[in-house]
């Protein structure tokens, strides 16, 4: 990648080209030289079996036998045979060698196939590996076994290993003439491609390169001359008309943003005026949740105060006229958590503890008689760390968290059970009922405003929004665990407060 970023267009061509050419005309040239020693080497093998072939007839002797053998050894001697032969063995019919140079190279099995069949037979052998491919390689030779005949009766065979590094030798010119022709031919070449792409080619990619720069730029009017070869007169084409393309795209983008701009402008219009809508909405929810909140402990006042005027006041009726107080207290406070979600204040909480508090929200709803269908399990330790809160928060938190427990197992059977405990650095308020359990799935949702799993008209989806917002403004967390037919399980996590938090 980096190569090609350095060379050019034209270089990398040119480049290619010649390595294709050379490589072509290096190839054809080896190719026929090998053909030309092949030619060379059969006419060598054809030439010495021809004089082989020959000796036999100059033999001048009566009968045949080692007579006969040796007059073979001696003409092939004086024939200068034995020069290029630089190993050679005369054997008798028996294969008995009775002459010979050098060591024993004959195959034994090649000279009883020649003695019996009575054939010349030749074997060539090629130098080594790769080397033995290319034409000119020095170290082939080629084996004759030639049967030697004596007024038809052969008499012996001869051997002998003729070396071919003559025609090796023959081949160096021809090479050098073929690097020569193949190396003059790729410079011509390579200057006459330079000369026809630079004209042809590199030119108008230039003039395309330089148009582009100014189409990335911006400027969609420019134009490209439309000539050269067919590609590249094509290609400017086509450049010209994706110029003109792109202006009437801008002009219609243009057009398409600003109708785009008119429809924000309209949505946002229309966005606000959902937005109040939904408010208004939310209101008026808000509204109904809190009367339903308020109703709990009206109704509890309102039936204090019944039993105080049914008779004569006593300890007892003055335990319920101050009862009665405290739930008209709790009204007021209500309207002002109500006024505090419109309008945020820093609340005033305290250190408090928060068995005291649970035991309260729980006795209050006994003594109402919200749990006379329902059994209310009281299971709470006998103290736990301090927590920092706002203790009517708290206990509107768990009062409503009893309620929904009650109203969980009113049909279905079933206790709620009230625990606590102490997790890590945290307290753990437990409320667990026996009911049916919350639907897979809606664990997530169960804190989302205006969410209910109650009948229409029993329930605004407002209580456990506001339990989740009381509980996290004190610091702390609400969790739920449910399973189907398994009741559910509502979890209130309050940091330790105090000296309390230094021995958890």
């Amino acid at each position: 990648m980096c190569l090609r970023k350095v060379l050019g267009l034209r270089s990398e061509i040119l480049i290619s080209l010649s390595v294709l050419v050379v490589s072509g005309l290096l190839f054809a040239g080896l190719f026929l030289l090998k053909i030309a020693e092949n030619e060379l080497i059969e006419e060598r093998i054809q030439t010495t079996l021809s004089s082989l072939q020959g000796m036999t007839a100059l033999v001048r002797v009566d009968h045949g036998g080692l007579i006969f053998l040796q007059e073979i050894d001696w003409l092939f001697r004086q024939m200068n045979l034995a020069a290029d032969a630089a190993v050679y063995t005369l054997v008798d019919a028996e294969v008995q060698r009775r002459a010979g140079q050098g060591p024993e190279l004959a195959d034994p099995a090649d000279l009883r196939r020649t003695a019996f069949q009575g054939t010349s037979l030749v074997r060539v052998s090629r130098p080594a590996g790769w080397y033995g491919f290319f034409p000119g390689a020095a170290g082939g030779y080629f084996d004759v076994y030639q049967p030697l005949v004596f007024e038809g009766s052969i008499e012996g065979v001869l051997f002998g290993r003729f070396s071919l590094n003559g025609i090796a030798q023959r081949m160096v010119p021809a090479q050098t003439a073929i690097f020569v022709l193949i190396f003059g031919f790729g410079g011509v070449l390579i200057a006459f491609g330079t000369y026809v792409l630079g004209r042809s080619v590199v030119l108008p990619a230039r003039r395309l390169m330089q148009a582009t720069s100014r189409v990335a730029a911006g400027d969609l009017g420019v134009n490209v001359p439309v000539d050269g070869p067919r590609e590249i007169s094509e290609l400017a084409a086509s450049f010209n008309a994706m110029t003109r393309a792109l202006q009437e795209s801008r002009a219609q983008t243009q057009e398409t943003i600003a109708g785009l701009h008119q429809a924000n402008a309209e949505l946002e219009k229309a966005r606000r005026h959902l937005v109040r809508s939904e408010k208004m909405a939310a209101v008026g929810n808000l509204a109904a949740g809190i009367a339903h909140e308020i109703g709990n402990p009206l109704g509890a006042a309102l039936g204090y105060l019944d039993l105080a005027q049914a008779g004569p006041r006593s300890p007892e009726t003055e335990d319920l006229l101050a009862r009665a107080g405290r739930e008209l207290r709790r009204i007021d406070l209500l309207v002002r958590d109500l006024l505090d979600f419109a309008s945020p204040r820093d609340a005033a909480p305290e250190v408090l503890e928060p068995v005291a508090v649970a035991r309260e929200a729980a006795q209050l709803l006994e003594h109402q008689g919200i749990f006379q269908e329902v059994g209310l399990e009281n299971v709470l330790p006998p103290r736990l760390p301090e927590v920092l809160a706002t203790r009517h928060k708290l206990l509107q938190v768990l009062v409503n968290l009893l309620l929904n427990a009650r109203d969980a197992c009113i049909g279905n059977g079933g206790r709620v059970r009230l625990e606590g405990k102490v997790v890590g650095g945290e307290i753990c308020l437990i409320v667990r009922d026996e009911g049916p359990g919350l639907p897979p799935g809606l664990e997530e949702r169960i804190f989302d405003p205006f969410f209910t799993t109650k009948e229409p008209g029993k329930g605004r989806g407002l209580g456990l929004f506001f339990c989740h917002k009381v509980i996290e403004e004190s610091g702390g967390r609400m969790e739920v665990s449910s399973r189907p037919g398994e009741g559910a399980c509502f979890q209130v996590f309050l940091p330790v407060a105090g000296e309390d938090a230094r021995h958890v």
